[in-house]
């Protein structure tokens, strides 16, 4: 969706997320209460909220889940451009890249385009799983549909290898190519994964000019 400009000049105070934020949720069938800081979708957790930190042309949207028991999840994305540009662009990459698999698994608004769901048992327990599709930023989309179909599997197998006993889990896999130089992130429960570092780097990344990235995320709730 198309994201609408804030209502203070961005010369008068610093940039709000939060309300760009709830139209965001709203357009989305889930109408949000706001309770210092944090959107209260039907006034009760999850809780969730942003902050953006902008640099001279581009920032960071940080997204924040406050879930049951304390358990916060945290998500970042770059923002490309200066002020209200650099934010619009941040919050269409939370859109395209964790927004769904939220809405699935933490409040029952399912896309079936966007999220595919499946039972999983992990270390004794039953999970359902929330896996999004992957957010592609430059030339991804030129990548061979091989390499998205080895991603996967390999990525979910290692989920599912984990030993997890929590009630949330979720995990965040990230590769960019910047001029051919690579950088990769992988991220569980908000912690280094050593396992999705390793996937990531074992795949036959094509080093190119110019830049391109992806981005995978997914959501484990027990059952």
């Amino acid at each position: 969706m198309a994201i609408v400009s804030a209502h203070t000049p961005e010369a008068q105070t610093a940039l709000n997320p939060t309300p760009l934020l709830a139209q965001i949720l709203a357009a989305h069938g889930l109408p949000c209460q706001e309770a210092k800081g944090w959107l209260l979708p039907h006034g009760q957790l999850p809780a969730i909220g942003a902050h953006w930190t902008p640099g001279e042309n581009n920032g960071r949207l940080d997204v924040h889940v406050l879930l049951d028991n304390d358990i916060r999840m945290m998500e970042s994305f770059a923002g490309l451009g200066a002020g209200q540009e650099g934010l619009n662009d941040a919050l269409e990459n939370f859109s395209a890249n964790v927004l769904h698999v939220l809405l699935a698994g933490l409040w029952g608004i399912a896309d079936e385009a966007q999220v595919t769901e499946r039972r999983w048992e992990i270390a004794g327990r039953e999970y359902m799983a929330y896996i999004g599709n992957f957010g592609l930023r430059g030339a991804a989309e030129r990548l061979e549909q091989s390499l998205f179909e080895a991603l996967f599997r390999q990525a979910t197998t290692a989920l599912r290898a984990e030993t997890l006993g929590g009630d949330a889990h979720w995990s965040r896999l990230f590769f960019c190519n910047l001029n051919g130089e690579f950088v990769s992130e992988a991220l569980l429960d908000n912690q280094r994964w050593e396992a999705g570092l390793s996937l990531l780097d074992a795949l036959p990344w094509p080093a190119a000019q110019g830049y391109y990235s992806l981005r995978h995320f997914m959501l484990l709730r027990a059952v």
